[in-house]
């Protein structure tokens, strides 16, 4: 069970890099950015289901984590105003959601540390 939680740790990390990939387009010219930019969304709500289940193993196994708890919890609320923005067209959201994915950044860099 440990390995398939490490597993889908470094998935949601893959899919979330993935997701960034969207603010990094408009810095650079290389087509494959822009190519996966277009699935930011598809990336994003891929780690969303994936925090969701490697909380939900943890709960399970009894490893769960108070640092891992929080980077979930910031990862679901990321992925739910993006989604709210994608779905409403409402992009005052998203000076919210960009430091919601600082927060979860920071959050992660701890998490993997402790």
């Amino acid at each position: 069970m440990t390995t398939l939680i490490r597993v889908i740790g470094y998935l949601i990390i893959i899919f979330a890099i993935l997701a960034l990939m969207n603010g990094l387009k408009k810095y650079t010219r290389l087509a494959f950015v822009h190519e996966l930019a277009k699935y930011h969304y598809t990336f994003g709500g891929l780690a969303v289901l994936l925090a969701l289940s490697h909380i939900i193993l943890n709960i399970v196994s009894t490893s769960l984590s108070i640092t891992g708890l929080i980077v979930a919890l910031l990862v679901v609320i990321t992925g739910s105003i993006g989604g709210t923005m994608k779905q409403t067209q409402n992009y005052a959201l998203l000076s919210l959601h960009k430091a919601c994915i600082g927060l979860t950044l920071i959050a992660l860099i701890v998490h993997i540390i402790l």
